[in-house]
Protein backbone atom coordinates (compact mmCIF):
# COMPACT_ATOMS: atom_id res chain seq x y z
CA UNK A 1 0.00 0.00 0.00
CA UNK A 2 1.19 3.64 -0.46
CA UNK A 3 1.59 6.65 1.51
CA UNK A 4 -1.33 8.49 0.07
CA UNK A 5 -5.12 7.50 0.41
CA UNK A 6 -7.55 8.61 -2.21
CA UNK A 7 -11.31 9.04 -1.84
CA UNK A 8 -13.78 9.40 -4.52
CA UNK A 9 -17.01 10.86 -3.88
CA UNK A 10 -20.29 12.05 -6.17
CA UNK A 11 -22.15 14.68 -3.94
CA UNK A 12 -25.32 12.28 -4.69
CA UNK A 13 -25.11 8.23 -4.86
CA UNK A 14 -28.03 8.29 -7.55
CA UNK A 15 -29.72 10.76 -10.83
CA UNK A 16 -32.61 10.41 -12.23
CA UNK A 17 -32.72 9.14 -15.98
CA UNK A 18 -34.29 11.94 -16.96
CA UNK A 19 -31.42 14.80 -15.60
CA UNK A 20 -29.35 15.68 -18.06
CA UNK A 21 -26.88 18.46 -16.00
CA UNK A 22 -23.87 19.12 -14.30
CA UNK A 23 -22.72 17.28 -11.07
CA UNK A 24 -19.78 17.62 -8.91
CA UNK A 25 -17.41 14.87 -7.67
CA UNK A 26 -14.94 15.34 -4.88
CA UNK A 27 -11.22 13.73 -4.83
CA UNK A 28 -10.12 13.66 -1.45
CA UNK A 29 -6.27 12.93 -0.93
CA UNK A 30 -4.91 11.91 2.48
CA UNK A 31 -1.25 11.62 3.32
CA UNK A 32 -0.48 8.17 5.53
CA UNK A 33 1.98 6.03 6.68
CA UNK A 34 0.21 2.56 7.17
CA UNK A 35 3.30 1.15 8.83
CA UNK A 36 5.68 3.07 11.05
CA UNK A 37 8.05 0.16 11.94
CA UNK A 38 8.86 0.37 7.99
CA UNK A 39 8.33 3.85 6.97
CA UNK A 40 11.94 6.19 7.06
CA UNK A 41 11.58 9.70 7.11
CA UNK A 42 12.96 11.22 4.01
CA UNK A 43 15.86 13.91 3.81
CA UNK A 44 15.23 17.30 3.56
CA UNK A 45 17.28 19.77 1.34
CA UNK A 46 16.68 23.16 2.78
CA UNK A 47 17.93 26.68 1.24
CA UNK A 48 17.27 29.19 3.86
CA UNK A 49 17.07 32.47 2.23
CA UNK A 50 17.67 35.87 4.86
CA UNK A 51 16.81 39.02 4.77
CA UNK A 52 19.84 41.14 6.63
CA UNK A 53 19.38 44.51 5.07
CA UNK A 54 19.60 47.41 7.45
CA UNK A 55 16.07 47.32 9.08
CA UNK A 56 17.38 43.70 10.35
CA UNK A 57 19.64 45.95 12.67
CA UNK A 58 16.47 47.36 14.44
CA UNK A 59 15.98 45.78 18.20
CA UNK A 60 16.55 41.92 18.41
CA UNK A 61 15.16 41.28 14.98
CA UNK A 62 18.63 39.82 13.67
CA UNK A 63 19.62 38.09 16.78
CA UNK A 64 16.20 36.35 17.20
CA UNK A 65 16.55 35.18 13.55
CA UNK A 66 20.11 34.06 14.44
CA UNK A 67 18.22 31.98 17.03
CA UNK A 68 15.69 30.65 14.95
CA UNK A 69 18.22 29.70 12.49
CA UNK A 70 19.97 27.63 14.89
CA UNK A 71 17.44 25.78 16.25
CA UNK A 72 16.39 24.57 12.81
CA UNK A 73 20.65 23.65 11.95
CA UNK A 74 20.34 21.26 15.03
CA UNK A 75 16.95 19.70 14.46
CA UNK A 76 18.30 18.36 10.85
CA UNK A 77 19.73 14.90 10.64
CA UNK A 78 23.05 13.84 8.92
CA UNK A 79 21.14 13.06 5.87
CA UNK A 80 19.73 16.04 5.56
CA UNK A 81 21.02 19.25 3.46
CA UNK A 82 21.30 22.73 3.76
CA UNK A 83 22.17 26.07 2.54
CA UNK A 84 21.96 29.42 3.81
CA UNK A 85 21.80 32.63 1.71
CA UNK A 86 21.74 36.32 2.98
CA UNK A 87 20.57 39.24 0.93
CA UNK A 88 20.12 42.88 1.19
CA UNK A 89 21.59 45.09 -1.68
CA UNK A 90 22.93 41.75 -3.08
CA UNK A 91 23.09 38.38 -1.97
CA UNK A 92 25.87 36.28 -0.39
CA UNK A 93 26.17 32.91 -0.52
CA UNK A 94 27.12 32.32 3.11
CA UNK A 95 26.63 28.44 3.53
CA UNK A 96 26.68 26.02 0.15
CA UNK A 97 24.49 23.28 0.05
CA UNK A 98 26.05 20.30 2.61
CA UNK A 99 24.94 17.65 4.72
CA UNK A 100 24.25 18.33 8.33
CA UNK A 101 26.80 16.54 10.04
CA UNK A 102 27.85 17.19 13.21
CA UNK A 103 30.89 19.08 12.03
CA UNK A 104 28.79 21.09 8.97
CA UNK A 105 26.40 21.84 11.84
CA UNK A 106 29.00 23.73 14.04
CA UNK A 107 29.76 25.06 10.73
CA UNK A 108 26.75 26.72 9.90
CA UNK A 109 26.23 28.11 13.21
CA UNK A 110 29.39 29.92 12.96
CA UNK A 111 28.01 31.24 9.77
CA UNK A 112 24.81 32.45 11.11
CA UNK A 113 26.68 33.96 13.95
CA UNK A 114 28.35 36.38 11.44
CA UNK A 115 25.73 38.01 9.69
CA UNK A 116 25.36 41.69 10.26
CA UNK A 117 22.84 44.09 8.87
CA UNK A 118 23.40 46.37 5.65
CA UNK A 119 21.87 48.12 2.73
CA UNK A 120 18.59 47.69 1.08
CA UNK A 121 16.42 44.73 0.26
CA UNK A 122 17.12 43.01 -2.50
CA UNK A 123 14.61 39.36 -2.61
CA UNK A 124 14.79 38.76 -6.30
CA UNK A 125 18.47 38.66 -5.67
CA UNK A 126 18.60 35.99 -2.98
CA UNK A 127 16.09 34.16 -4.47
CA UNK A 128 18.10 33.69 -8.23
CA UNK A 129 21.24 32.39 -5.70
CA UNK A 130 18.80 29.82 -4.30
CA UNK A 131 18.11 28.33 -7.31
CA UNK A 132 21.46 28.46 -8.63
CA UNK A 133 22.50 26.26 -5.54
CA UNK A 134 19.87 24.35 -6.94
CA UNK A 135 20.82 23.91 -9.73
CA UNK A 136 24.55 23.28 -9.29
CA UNK A 137 23.73 21.01 -6.42
CA UNK A 138 20.68 19.03 -7.94
CA UNK A 139 17.64 17.85 -5.48
CA UNK A 140 18.37 14.09 -4.25
CA UNK A 141 15.61 12.05 -5.82
CA UNK A 142 14.51 11.05 -2.66
CA UNK A 143 14.76 14.26 -0.72
CA UNK A 144 12.30 16.93 -0.61
CA UNK A 145 13.72 20.29 -1.86
CA UNK A 146 12.39 24.01 -0.21
CA UNK A 147 13.48 26.90 0.27
CA UNK A 148 12.38 29.19 3.05
CA UNK A 149 12.73 33.29 2.65
CA UNK A 150 12.41 35.69 5.34
CA UNK A 151 12.17 39.53 4.98
CA UNK A 152 10.60 42.27 7.00
CA UNK A 153 10.61 44.70 4.55
CA UNK A 154 10.01 45.52 0.35
CA UNK A 155 11.85 44.95 -2.67
CA UNK A 156 13.48 47.91 -3.63
CA UNK A 157 15.93 46.53 -6.53
CA UNK A 158 13.89 43.93 -8.58
CA UNK A 159 10.29 45.66 -8.37
CA UNK A 160 12.07 49.50 -8.33
CA UNK A 161 10.54 51.46 -11.00
CA UNK A 162 7.75 49.44 -11.98
CA UNK A 163 4.27 51.31 -11.59
CA UNK A 164 2.39 48.03 -11.79
CA UNK A 165 3.69 45.38 -9.30
CA UNK A 166 4.65 42.46 -11.11
CA UNK A 167 5.57 40.42 -8.49
CA UNK A 168 6.20 37.39 -10.97
CA UNK A 169 9.35 39.39 -11.55
CA UNK A 170 10.52 38.15 -8.11
CA UNK A 171 10.74 34.46 -8.86
CA UNK A 172 13.36 32.88 -11.05
CA UNK A 173 11.28 31.49 -14.20
CA UNK A 174 12.91 28.02 -13.70
CA UNK A 175 10.61 27.59 -10.60
CA UNK A 176 7.41 29.13 -12.42
CA UNK A 177 7.42 26.97 -15.07
CA UNK A 178 8.11 23.59 -13.33
CA UNK A 179 5.49 24.44 -9.87
CA UNK A 180 4.13 20.83 -9.56
CA UNK A 181 6.10 18.66 -11.61
CA UNK A 182 9.49 17.00 -12.18
CA UNK A 183 11.93 19.43 -9.86
CA UNK A 184 9.53 21.20 -8.09
CA UNK A 185 10.69 23.36 -5.64
CA UNK A 186 8.22 25.36 -2.96
CA UNK A 187 9.15 28.85 -1.69
CA UNK A 188 7.40 28.81 2.19
CA UNK A 189 7.85 33.00 2.80
CA UNK A 190 8.32 34.76 6.44
CA UNK A 191 7.02 38.20 6.42
CA UNK A 192 8.42 39.79 9.77
CA UNK A 193 6.82 43.13 11.43
CA UNK A 194 4.86 45.91 10.05
CA UNK A 195 7.15 47.20 7.07
CA UNK A 196 6.96 43.66 4.84
CA UNK A 197 5.37 43.12 1.45
CA UNK A 198 2.61 40.65 2.19
CA UNK A 199 1.02 41.32 -1.35
CA UNK A 200 4.67 40.20 -2.90
CA UNK A 201 5.43 37.15 0.06
CA UNK A 202 2.28 35.81 -0.98
CA UNK A 203 2.54 36.16 -4.45
CA UNK A 204 6.20 34.09 -4.31
CA UNK A 205 4.17 31.16 -1.76
CA UNK A 206 1.38 30.89 -4.37
CA UNK A 207 2.82 31.04 -7.62
CA UNK A 208 5.67 28.57 -6.40
CA UNK A 209 3.25 26.34 -4.24
CA UNK A 210 4.46 27.33 -0.97
CA UNK A 211 2.90 28.70 2.26
CA UNK A 212 3.24 32.86 3.53
CA UNK A 213 3.01 32.95 7.38
CA UNK A 214 3.08 36.28 8.53
CA UNK A 215 4.99 36.64 12.13
CA UNK A 216 3.93 39.72 14.28
CA UNK A 217 6.25 39.92 16.52
CA UNK A 218 9.86 38.79 17.34
CA UNK A 219 9.38 35.93 19.70
CA UNK A 220 7.31 33.98 17.15
CA UNK A 221 9.92 33.78 14.19
CA UNK A 222 11.39 30.39 15.74
CA UNK A 223 8.03 29.25 16.14
CA UNK A 224 6.79 29.91 12.64
CA UNK A 225 10.55 28.30 11.20
CA UNK A 226 9.14 25.19 13.58
CA UNK A 227 6.14 24.61 12.33
CA UNK A 228 7.41 24.77 8.58
CA UNK A 229 10.43 22.28 9.03
CA UNK A 230 7.96 19.91 11.23
CA UNK A 231 5.95 19.77 7.68
CA UNK A 232 8.21 19.35 5.19
CA UNK A 233 10.28 16.26 7.26
CA UNK A 234 6.90 14.75 7.47
CA UNK A 235 6.00 14.89 3.68
CA UNK A 236 4.98 11.16 2.87
CA UNK A 237 4.59 12.29 -1.80
CA UNK A 238 5.88 13.96 -3.65
CA UNK A 239 5.42 14.85 -7.49
CA UNK A 240 1.52 14.11 -7.07
CA UNK A 241 -0.26 13.93 -10.21
CA UNK A 242 -4.09 13.52 -10.54
CA UNK A 243 -5.88 12.63 -13.75
CA UNK A 244 -8.86 13.17 -14.33
CA UNK A 245 -10.95 11.32 -17.76
CA UNK A 246 -14.39 11.42 -17.77
CA UNK A 247 -16.07 8.71 -18.98
CA UNK A 248 -18.03 7.68 -22.42
CA UNK A 249 -20.92 10.23 -22.84
CA UNK A 250 -20.16 12.33 -20.00
CA UNK A 251 -18.32 15.65 -20.38
CA UNK A 252 -16.08 17.77 -18.80
CA UNK A 253 -17.27 21.15 -17.36
CA UNK A 254 -15.00 22.18 -15.00
CA UNK A 255 -12.04 21.88 -12.18
CA UNK A 256 -11.78 23.58 -9.32
CA UNK A 257 -7.90 22.77 -8.06
CA UNK A 258 -7.16 25.79 -6.04
CA UNK A 259 -3.37 27.25 -6.71
CA UNK A 260 -2.63 24.37 -8.14
CA UNK A 261 -1.27 23.66 -11.75
CA UNK A 262 -4.27 22.11 -14.08
CA UNK A 263 -2.98 20.65 -17.61
CA UNK A 264 -5.60 20.36 -20.56
CA UNK A 265 -4.87 16.76 -22.03
CA UNK A 266 -8.34 17.16 -24.37
CA UNK A 267 -11.51 18.62 -23.93
CA UNK A 268 -12.57 16.27 -21.42
CA UNK A 269 -9.26 14.90 -19.58
CA UNK A 270 -7.13 17.19 -17.64
CA UNK A 271 -3.92 16.57 -14.83
CA UNK A 272 -4.08 18.36 -11.66
CA UNK A 273 -0.17 19.06 -10.05
CA UNK A 274 -0.56 18.87 -6.99
CA UNK A 275 2.84 19.07 -5.17
CA UNK A 276 3.36 16.95 -2.26
CA UNK A 277 1.48 16.01 1.10
CA UNK A 278 2.06 15.74 4.49
CA UNK A 279 1.62 12.48 6.68
CA UNK A 280 -2.00 13.30 7.77
CA UNK A 281 -2.73 16.41 5.68
CA UNK A 282 -5.92 16.12 3.16
CA UNK A 283 -6.23 17.74 -0.34
CA UNK A 284 -9.38 18.31 -2.46
CA UNK A 285 -10.23 18.83 -5.62
CA UNK A 286 -13.76 19.33 -7.39
CA UNK A 287 -14.84 18.18 -10.94
CA UNK A 288 -17.98 19.05 -12.55
CA UNK A 289 -19.19 17.00 -15.13
CA UNK A 290 -21.96 17.01 -17.72
CA UNK A 291 -24.16 13.50 -16.91
CA UNK A 292 -26.39 12.61 -20.20
CA UNK A 293 -29.68 11.39 -20.35
CA UNK A 294 -30.37 7.66 -19.56
CA UNK A 295 -33.88 5.96 -21.81
CA UNK A 296 -34.28 2.57 -20.18
CA UNK A 297 -37.17 1.07 -18.45
CA UNK A 298 -34.71 -0.80 -15.82
CA UNK A 299 -32.53 0.93 -13.27
CA UNK A 300 -29.17 1.64 -14.55
CA UNK A 301 -25.63 3.06 -13.58
CA UNK A 302 -23.50 5.20 -15.67
CA UNK A 303 -19.69 5.88 -15.41
CA UNK A 304 -18.98 9.55 -14.93
CA UNK A 305 -14.95 9.74 -14.30
CA UNK A 306 -12.11 8.08 -13.92
CA UNK A 307 -9.57 9.15 -11.35
CA UNK A 308 -5.81 8.45 -11.76
CA UNK A 309 -3.52 9.52 -9.08
CA UNK A 310 0.61 8.65 -9.51
CA UNK A 311 2.90 9.85 -7.28
CA UNK A 312 6.30 9.27 -5.17
CA UNK A 313 6.06 7.56 -2.08
CA UNK A 314 9.06 8.80 0.17
CA UNK A 315 9.04 7.13 2.90
CA UNK A 316 7.99 3.85 2.05
CA UNK A 317 11.54 2.53 -0.08
CA UNK A 318 14.47 2.09 1.86
CA UNK A 319 16.37 1.77 -1.53
CA UNK A 320 18.17 5.76 -2.76
CA UNK A 321 15.48 6.08 -4.89
CA UNK A 322 11.58 6.83 -4.68
CA UNK A 323 8.80 3.99 -5.41
CA UNK A 324 6.10 5.46 -8.29
CA UNK A 325 2.73 4.08 -6.85
CA UNK A 326 -0.22 4.74 -8.75
CA UNK A 327 -3.88 4.27 -7.47
CA UNK A 328 -6.83 4.80 -9.95
CA UNK A 329 -10.76 4.49 -8.99
CA UNK A 330 -13.88 5.24 -11.19
CA UNK A 331 -16.95 7.05 -10.03
CA UNK A 332 -19.96 6.08 -11.12
CA UNK A 333 -23.63 6.39 -9.70
CA UNK A 334 -27.23 5.01 -9.96
CA UNK A 335 -29.51 5.55 -12.59
CA UNK A 336 -32.73 4.83 -11.18
CA UNK A 337 -36.15 4.74 -12.98
CA UNK A 338 -37.50 7.26 -10.17
CA UNK A 339 -35.61 8.89 -7.14
CA UNK A 340 -36.16 8.16 -3.82
CA UNK A 341 -37.85 11.33 -1.50
CA UNK A 342 -34.39 12.00 -0.27
CA UNK A 343 -30.71 11.09 -0.66
CA UNK A 344 -27.68 11.42 1.53
CA UNK A 345 -25.42 14.12 0.26
CA UNK A 346 -21.55 13.94 0.42
CA UNK A 347 -20.60 15.47 4.28
CA UNK A 348 -16.75 16.15 2.73
CA UNK A 349 -18.12 17.44 -1.07
CA UNK A 350 -20.12 20.10 1.39
CA UNK A 351 -17.55 21.04 3.67
CA UNK A 352 -15.42 21.45 0.93
CA UNK A 353 -18.17 23.70 -0.80
CA UNK A 354 -17.91 25.75 2.20
CA UNK A 355 -14.29 26.23 2.46
CA UNK A 356 -14.25 27.54 -1.11
CA UNK A 357 -17.39 30.13 0.02
CA UNK A 358 -15.20 31.14 2.75
CA UNK A 359 -11.95 31.72 0.67
CA UNK A 360 -14.24 34.14 -1.64
CA UNK A 361 -15.41 35.89 1.57
CA UNK A 362 -11.76 36.49 2.47
CA UNK A 363 -11.18 37.74 -0.60
CA UNK A 364 -14.54 40.57 -0.96
CA UNK A 365 -13.64 41.25 2.97
CA UNK A 366 -9.96 42.02 1.62
CA UNK A 367 -10.90 44.06 -1.01
CA UNK A 368 -13.36 45.80 1.11
CA UNK A 369 -10.79 46.64 3.95
CA UNK A 370 -8.64 47.87 0.81
CA UNK A 371 -11.11 50.50 -0.36
CA UNK A 372 -11.81 51.40 3.41
CA UNK A 373 -15.00 49.73 3.59
CA UNK A 374 -14.60 47.58 7.07
CA UNK A 375 -17.73 47.82 7.89
CA UNK A 376 -19.01 45.93 4.47
CA UNK A 377 -15.70 43.63 5.33
CA UNK A 378 -17.01 42.57 8.53
CA UNK A 379 -20.30 41.69 7.44
CA UNK A 380 -19.21 39.66 4.59
CA UNK A 381 -16.85 37.57 7.19
CA UNK A 382 -19.78 37.32 9.27
CA UNK A 383 -22.25 35.50 6.25
CA UNK A 384 -19.61 33.44 5.74
CA UNK A 385 -19.23 32.26 9.56
CA UNK A 386 -22.93 31.53 9.45
CA UNK A 387 -22.25 29.01 6.28
CA UNK A 388 -19.67 26.68 8.58
CA UNK A 389 -22.93 26.10 11.13
CA UNK A 390 -25.05 24.70 7.81
CA UNK A 391 -23.41 21.81 7.81
CA UNK A 392 -22.30 18.68 10.05
CA UNK A 393 -20.18 19.66 13.23
CA UNK A 394 -16.77 18.73 12.11
CA UNK A 395 -13.10 19.96 13.01
CA UNK A 396 -12.76 21.74 9.95
CA UNK A 397 -15.45 23.85 10.37
CA UNK A 398 -14.75 24.72 14.05
CA UNK A 399 -11.04 25.94 12.59
CA UNK A 400 -13.02 27.73 9.94
CA UNK A 401 -15.60 29.33 12.19
CA UNK A 402 -12.81 30.23 14.81
CA UNK A 403 -10.50 32.10 12.38
CA UNK A 404 -13.26 33.98 10.74
CA UNK A 405 -14.16 35.10 14.20
CA UNK A 406 -10.91 36.72 14.35
CA UNK A 407 -11.10 37.61 10.92
CA UNK A 408 -13.56 40.04 11.45
CA UNK A 409 -11.82 41.49 14.48
CA UNK A 410 -8.50 42.22 12.09
CA UNK A 411 -10.85 43.96 9.28
CA UNK A 412 -13.00 46.05 11.97
CA UNK A 413 -10.68 49.25 11.93
CA UNK A 414 -8.39 50.88 9.79
CA UNK A 415 -5.48 50.68 12.33
CA UNK A 416 -5.74 47.20 13.06
CA UNK A 417 -6.02 46.17 9.27
CA UNK A 418 -3.19 48.31 8.40
CA UNK A 419 -1.09 46.96 10.92
CA UNK A 420 -1.68 43.28 11.36
CA UNK A 421 -4.86 42.46 10.17
CA UNK A 422 -3.80 42.72 6.16
CA UNK A 423 -0.87 40.37 6.57
CA UNK A 424 -2.72 37.67 8.40
CA UNK A 425 -5.38 38.21 5.75
CA UNK A 426 -2.92 37.38 2.89
CA UNK A 427 -1.86 34.56 4.89
CA UNK A 428 -4.73 32.98 5.43
CA UNK A 429 -5.92 33.20 1.85
CA UNK A 430 -2.28 31.87 0.68
CA UNK A 431 -3.00 28.65 3.22
CA UNK A 432 -6.12 28.29 1.26
CA UNK A 433 -4.71 28.10 -2.17
CA UNK A 434 -2.73 25.59 -0.88
CA UNK A 435 -4.58 23.88 1.50
CA UNK A 436 -1.92 23.61 3.82
CA UNK A 437 -1.30 24.79 7.20
CA UNK A 438 1.12 27.93 7.76
CA UNK A 439 0.28 29.45 11.03
CA UNK A 440 -0.54 28.30 14.57
CA UNK A 441 -3.98 29.34 14.26
CA UNK A 442 -6.04 29.31 10.90
CA UNK A 443 -7.88 26.44 8.91
CA UNK A 444 -6.12 23.94 8.28
CA UNK A 445 -4.69 21.27 11.11
CA UNK A 446 -1.00 20.87 12.09
CA UNK A 447 0.12 17.02 12.08
CA UNK A 448 1.96 15.20 15.30
CA UNK A 449 5.42 16.12 13.34
CA UNK A 450 4.41 19.93 13.19
CA UNK A 451 3.17 19.81 16.96
CA UNK A 452 6.01 17.93 17.85
CA UNK A 453 8.94 20.67 16.10
CA UNK A 454 6.80 23.61 17.73
CA UNK A 455 6.62 22.11 21.16
CA UNK A 456 10.60 21.30 21.08
CA UNK A 457 10.77 25.41 19.59
CA UNK A 458 9.46 25.80 22.86
CA UNK A 459 11.35 23.86 24.96
CA UNK A 460 8.35 21.59 26.27
CA UNK A 461 10.09 18.56 24.85
CA UNK A 462 13.87 17.65 24.33
CA UNK A 463 15.46 16.54 21.20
Amino acid sequence: MGTIKMKVEPERAAISQSDHHDFTILTKLQGIITDPSKAHRQPVDLIAVLDVSGSMGKGSRLSLLKKSMNFIIQNLNPSDRLSIISFSKKATLVLPLCVMSPRNQTLAIGRVKSLKPDDTTNIGAGLREAVEVFEEDKIRNKAVGSIILFSDGKDNHTLKGKSLKDYDLLIPSSILHRKGGSGYVPIHTFGFGSDHDANALCKIAERSGGTFSFIESEDKIQDSFALCVGGLISVVAKNIRLKVKCMSGVRLSSVESGGYAVQKLDDNARIIYAGDLYVDEERCFMVRVHVPEVRSSRNERTELLKVTCKYSDTVSSVTGSNSTRTEAQVVSVERPTSLPSSQRRSIDLDSERIRLKVKEALESARDYADSGSFGEAVEELARANELTKSTSPSPQMTRLSKMLQQMQKNVAKKETYEGSGRPYLMSELCSHSSQRKASSSGSFGSNSSMILMVNRSRGQVPR
